[in-house]
């Protein structure tokens, strides 16, 4: 799936690029999820919640020091 066709999937609301894999930030896992489904781009797909890190640089836009 490229950049453009993940950003045209309801529910997503950013996109991380990594080179080889894309990152889909959503608060609407559900609708992402299925229209991943509908397209059969499952294949790879790592589902993970946010941390109090992810919130963290979200709320403040830093990293916390050590």
């Amino acid at each position: 799936m490229t950049e453009p066709d993940a950003a045209a999937l309801p529910g997503v609301e950013s996109i991380g690029n990594e080179g080889e894999s894309l990152t889909l930030s959503t608060r609407q896992p559900a609708r992402v999820l299925t229209a991943l489904a509908e397209r059969d781009a499952l294949d790879g797909l790592a589902v993970r919640g946010a941390t109090l890190e992810d919130v963290f640089l979200e709320l403040t836009g830093r990293e916390l020091r050590s």
